[in-house]
């Protein structure tokens, strides 16, 4: 469940998430912290301990098992840090196929990233949500968040950031 999560997971989050009682889910994170497969990066922090385990984990999970986590992890991040976590929600919504919900999550964390003064994390995010606007689903093309409103921020941003973009 943790490779699934991104780099790192909170424990709020991954309670969420895991379908087992707290008590089973600490056991569970007892026996992955000692066998090193896990590390705390924080109070309340957990991380896969080596990115090519996380990588072999995640490869390992069926195409239906990722979806469902992502799902999982999308609903709980919506729950857990609500228009916080934007980036958090885009990447899980992107992974488990709710490609409106990562629009608009991406547009959100371009805008938010911009506002806290990092142009390039937001040009990043503003590159999936228009990446995720030509995934060839014509009706998204008047989603009430058009390309519009956010196509020119997101040049203005890479710009910034000393990229440089081309979009057609």
């Amino acid at each position: 469940m943790a490779s699934a999560a991104g780099q790192r997971v909170t424990h709020d989050l991954l309670a969420d998430v895991a379908p087992v009682t707290e008590d089973r889910l600490d056991l569970a994170l007892r026996e992955a912290i000692d066998a090193n497969v896990l590390v705390r990066t924080g109070v309340e922090e957990y991380a896969v301990r080596h990115a090519l385990l996380g990588e072999a984990v995640y490869d390992d999970l069926l195409p239906g098992e990722r979806i469902r986590l992502h799902t999982a992890y999308a609903a709980a991040v919506r729950e857990l840090h609500g228009k916080e976590g934007a980036a958090n929600l885009a990447r899980h919504a992107l992974a488990s196929h709710d490609l409106p919900t990562a629009l608009l999550a991406s547009v959100e964390a371009g805008d938010q990233a911009l506002a806290a003064g990092g142009p390039d994390e937001a040009a990043r995010h503003l590159t999936k949500a228009l990446e995720t606007t030509s995934a060839r689903r014509p009706s998204w093309r008047t989603h009430p968040t058009s390309q519009s409103s956010w196509r020119a921020p997101s040049t203005r941003c890479a710009a910034r950031a000393g990229r440089r973009r081309r979009w057609r």
